[in-house]
């Protein structure tokens, strides 16, 4: 009876001996696990957070260089090209600009030079090119407010091509550009209809209206090249007004000539205007 009373406590003895080890074991497997796991959590949380911070940020750049992608499609694919070399379109694009425009000015010289200064007076620079192209830009100018949002959808957002970063919201840029078409566009009209009707007026307001007509083509000019980025932006990222579809690369090739034939015009009226008001305040 004691032998078995020493080895029943013998046993339990060992028992509670095994437990408390196992306890001991599994408290000191949780402490060292814990330990040498928060280091690899880390290594697993700070690249998932890296990520997330990259695809953000590759988000936003997408949102700004690609704005609604999903309805503008580059037909010239220039979009898809590194800001370095969309950079150097936008430039190229400004010279070939102004290379096409200036023996478009010589051409039309040439022109009036041929028909008689007279005969490019009376039939061009002071009625019809004024009168057409003042509702031309009246138009315009009207269609910045009345479409505004068709407008916003043409304006390079910041950061296109990599060098577009000019202050100043689309709604501003395309308010101001339309109230200047609209008041040049007038000034032409102004001129024009003044010419066609013969209207006579004292000698002081005479040379002051007379000026209207120049002054008006000449900012209509700079204006013409102040908002070709615009157009640039059509090209190079296919953006269109509104729920206009793709645009063919031909159109924006006929705009381009279209666009260098109105320069020439503007920069014509602007200078055979004012040398025909000076001649005839000299007289």
């Amino acid at each position: 009876m004691g032998l078995h009373v020493k080895k029943s406590v013998w046993v339990s003895n060992w028992v509670w001996i095994v437990v408390i080890c196992c306890c001991i074991h599994r408290i000191s497997a949780f402490q060292t696990g814990t330990i040498l796991c928060r280091p690899h959590r880390i290594s697993q949380t700070e690249p998932q957070q890296e990520q997330q911070m990259n695809n953000v940020v590759s988000a936003r750049q997408r949102q700004m260089n690609n704005v609604v992608s999903a309805r503008f499609v580059s037909p010239s694919g220039i979009d898809e090209l590194p800001n370095m070399y969309q950079a150097s379109v936008f430039i190229g694009i400004y010279v070939m600009l102004t290379v096409a425009t200036i023996p478009t000015i010589k051409s039309i010289d040439a022109l009036s030079n041929t028909m008689g200064l007279e005969r490019w007076r009376n039939t061009f620079v002071d009625t019809s090119l004024p009168l057409l192209l003042g509702l031309f830009y009246v138009c315009a100018g009207i269609g910045h407010f009345a479409l505004a949002d068709s407008f916003k959808d043409i304006y390079p957002p910041i950061g296109t091509w990599g060098i577009w970063y000019l202050p100043g919201s689309a709604t501003f840029h395309v308010a101001w550009t339309g109230a200047v078409e609209a008041l040049g566009g007038g000034g032409l009209l102004y001129g024009a209809i003044r010419n066609l009707l013969g209207m006579e007026e004292d000698y002081d307001h005479t040379a002051i209206s007379k000026l209207v007509l120049p002054l008006s083509a000449l900012a209509l000019f700079a204006l013409t090249i102040v908002v070709t980025p615009a157009n640039i932006y059509m090209y190079t990222h296919g953006a269109t007004m509104g729920d206009m579809g793709p645009l063919h690369l031909s159109f924006h090739y006929v705009r381009f000539a279209v666009q260098v034939l109105i320069l020439g015009l503007l920069f014509a009226i602007a200078k055979d205007s004012f040398f025909f008001a000076w001649g005839d305040e000299l007289d």
